[in-house]
This record gives structure tokens, C-alpha cells and sequence, in this order.
């Protein structure tokens, strides 16, 4: 056989084999990307009392260690600073400023956390969940000093709207190592409570739309609104310019709970409709 034929042979089986391979990992895409439901976070400065430099880089770095090895993923810094910097939003940790600030950044979780931190009070209760904790006499690490930490995390659940999860620990007499693996656990704690907590859906629509929703003090969205809210009582406020506000109480179970709200002009009188499905568990009250 001519040698530049056999050549030409093995390109072109080479070139039907990578083929094959990139139409695989393609295919492949979708299903992983689909499967991969992991939420992007956003990781708030600390809110913090009695910290150093030194200290608030430590705990960078064990949210950091959290992060990788719970596999999550956290936008950049920079990014976040910057929207909260161009919002005026820096230092709000209220939930409806967390609610801006995730859905600005288009993320699914804020997280922020508190560390307050104090000398320790000598012969203090030592946190029972530290194990390796020293007894009163021994000293603290070189470059340390016992300390007293109060640790408070919490999630706020973009989709939803509100806290998801949240978490606290103390430890009256630790070092700040010890209190870095406590912001790990309480870290984690919260996050599992966000994923466990039950969901139902909250569907609204009015009469015309766009109508912005509230839900417990918070706006979201306008309508027609259709996503996830977690289940229990909540107050529903429905706003629009050139209308009297609407507010109705409903206790939303763990199936879909569809809520109608009409608006009519021009007397700005307006009715809700009972919901469609036995959904809520209790009926609406209008507090018109």
C-alpha cells in the first residue's frame, strides 16, 4: 500500500475517533451540569468585636477550608464588594438587605457570620464540644491567649426569600483556633438547616400585573409570582402605584399554593380570590 495513502487512512481514523470523543463529552454536559445543584453563595464580611487583622484573616481562611472541602461555591470578593460598595449596603445584615444583595449578584444563599470575641474570664466553663480543650492551668499557644467567643451564622435563602438556616456556638475559654473550627461546624450546622427546612410553592397574580409582592417585610418580585417559600405562616403585601395596598395572612403548606389577587380600576377597590387548592391549611385573611 503507497505510504501516503496509509497516512492519510490513519488521519482520518484519528480524526473519526476525536470526533466521536467530543460528541460524548458533549452529550455528557447537560446531564452533569443538571445534576450539579450545589447553590452559589455569597460569604459576607464578618460582622466582628474584639478581632484582630490577624484574627479576621484566620477565619477567611477556615471559611475558605469550608468551602472546598464541602465542595460549595462562593463568588469572588472583589465582586461582592463592589455591588455592596455601589448599593450603600455595607454593615446591613437585615434580612431584607441580604435578600438585595443575593439577588444582585445572582446568587442562591448569602451567608453571613458573626464572631465577638473577649478575654477569657479565669476558671470560665470550657465548651464540652472541644475535646481537646486545655485545663485552666495549662497555657495558651505561643502567640495566643485564651479567649471567650460568641459565634452566630446564618443563611439566607435567595429563592425563598428569607432565612434558611441558621446556627450559633460559644466557647467561654479557647483559642482562636479552636473557635475557627467552631465557625466551621456552626458554618455547616446552618447550611443543613437551610437544605432540610420544608418548601411549599406561593403563586400570585393580579389584575393588571405588575404589582410588587412582599412577603414578611421583604420585597421580591412583581407579579405574576410563582416560586418556592418555606412553609408556616407568613404575611403577603401587594403593592402597586396608583393602588391601596393588599395584605393577606396565609399559612403555606408543603404543596403549591396559588393566591389571586384582583385589582380594579378606577376605585381602587380590590377583592382576593380564594385559592384554588386546598393548599394552606387555614383560609386567607384580608387585612385590608
Amino acid at each position: 500500500m503507497d505510504p501516503r495513502r496509509r497516512r492519510a487512512e490513519l488521519f482520518g481514523y484519528r480524526l473519526i475517533l476525536w470526533a466521536c470523543s467530543l460528541a460524548a463529552m458533549l452529550v455528557g454536559l447537560p446531564s452533569a451540569f443538571a445534576e450539579d445543584d450545589t447553590p452559589l453563595l455569597c460569604i459576607l464580611r464578618p460582622k466582628q468585636r474584639g478581632l484582630s487583622v490577624r484574627d479576621v484573616a484566620l477565619l477567611d481562611a477556615t471559611v475558605s477550608r469550608w468551602l472546598r472541602q464541602t465542595g460549595r461555591l462562593a463568588t469572588s470578593a472583589r465582586e461582592r464588594d463592589l455591588i455592596i460598595d455601589q448599593e450603600g449596603l455595607g454593615g446591613c445584615y437585615d434580612e431584607s438587605c441580604l435578600d438585595r444583595i443575593g439577588r444582585m449578584l445572582q446568587v442562591q444563599r448569602v451567608v453571613a457570620y458573626r464572631v465577638y470575641a473577649q478575654p477569657s474570664a479565669a476558671g470560665g466553663a470550657r465548651d464540652s464540644a472541644l475535646p481537646d480543650h486545655p485545663s485552666d492551668e495549662e497555657p495558651a499557644p505561643t502567640g495566643e491567649h485564651w479567649r471567650q467567643f460568641t459565634i452566630r451564622v446564618s443563611v439566607h435563602n435567595v429563592e425563598a426569600g428569607a432565612r434558611g438556616g441558621e446556627a450559633e456556638a460559644a466557647c467561654a475559654q479557647c483559642s482562636l483556633q479552636q473557635a475557627a473550627g467552631l465557625l466551621s461546624r456552626a458554618l455547616t450546622e446552618a447550611a443543613q438547616g437551610d437544605i432540610a427546612r420544608p418548601r411549599g410553592r406561593l403563586q400570585v397574580t393580579s389584575v393588571p400585573p405588575g404589582a410588587t409582592v412582599v412577603i414578611d417585610g421583604i420585597e421580591t418580585e412583581t407579579t405574576p409570582y410563582d416560586r418556592p417559600l418555606f412553609v408556616g405562616q407568613h404575611e403577603i403585601t401587594l403593592r402597586r402605584p396608583g393602588f391601596r395596598s393588599h395584605v393577606v395572612q396565609i399559612e403555606l403548606g408543603p404543596t403549591p399554593c396559588i393566591t389571586t389577587s384582583r385589582w380594579n380600576l378606577p376605585s381602587f377597590h380590590h377583592s382576593l380570590v380564594s385559592p384554588r387548592r386546598p393548599c394552606c391549611g387555614r383560609s386567607m385573611r384580608d387585612s385590608r
